[in-house]
């Protein structure tokens, strides 16, 4: 032990991984670690791997299928012993087809398949719940805000679903025109952008077109997508 600390030396953990097998290490693959959500999701994630003593590294896919794939494929160039992805662009078959041996826990709703272990939240009854709340307290024209006019996020579309049963269930008959969408701005990676379509930036574009739309349209209540959304539309109605 004296020699240990006269020298500074370190167990190596290539050489330990070969003896036991295990590296203690996941990797928490996330479209964007600047999104509030991601980032607590990272936390958390963080904090219960702590409690297994692993130690837990971040990648950000930015949605680009090929950083997607790379993550599917189990980073060949290192030896995590699982790795949870939230995917937003590789569809299920391509997760499946590149997939190796490593562990892998999916997150979101993006891809939903049986053959693959996965840990979502009820968005259909999430929202429907926050619709009936606003309904419960004497709303009928209620919007939605944050259906996507191209691509798909999962969580919206599956929101929006939620909104409408709430509506159903209280015979209120849905209006199209209260169903505002965020339209995704199209660049080179033609990839869908949870970043620029579920911002706080659109949520306050979008709240310009709902007061537009207010003069003739009557709206009493909106249910937002994410938080963000509502954070924009709130500082517009401000």
């Amino acid at each position: 032990e004296d020699a240990i600390a006269e020298l500074g030396y370190k167990p190596q953990t290539a050489a330990r991984q070969l003896r036991t097998g295990r590296s203690n290490l996941i990797t928490l693959a996330i479209p964007y670690i600047d999104h509030p959500y991601f980032a607590s999701l990272a936390h958390a994630v963080v904090e219960a791997a702590k409690s297994y003593d692993y130690t837990v590294l971040i990648d950000e896919t930015r949605g680009l299928p090929e950083k997607e794939e790379q993550v599917a494929q189990g980073y060949k160039n290192s030896h995590a012993d699982g790795i949870i992805f939230s995917p937003l662009t590789l569809p299920v078959e391509s997760i499946l087809t590149a997939r190796d041996k490593t562990p892998l826990v999916l997150l979101g709703e993006h891809t939903l398949d049986p053959r693959i272990d996965h840990v979502t939240a009820d968005n259909v009854e999430s929202a429907r719940e926050a619709t009936e709340h606003l309904i419960s307290l004497g709303h009928r024209r209620i919007a939605f805000l944050g259906y996507l006019t191209e691509g798909t996020l999962g969580t919206g579309d599956l929101r929006l679903e939620g909104y409408r049963r709430a509506l159903a269930a209280a015979e209120i008959d849905e209006d199209p025109d209260l169903i505002i969408g965020a339209a995704p701005q199209s660049d080179s990676t033609q990839m869908v952008s949870a970043e620029r379509d579920y911002s706080r930036e659109e949520g306050y574009a979008r709240a310009q077109q709902i007061l537009l739309l207010r003069k003739t349209t009557p709206i009493d209540a909106v249910v937002c997508a994410n938080d963000l959304l509502a954070i924009g539309l709130l500082r517009a109605f401000r």
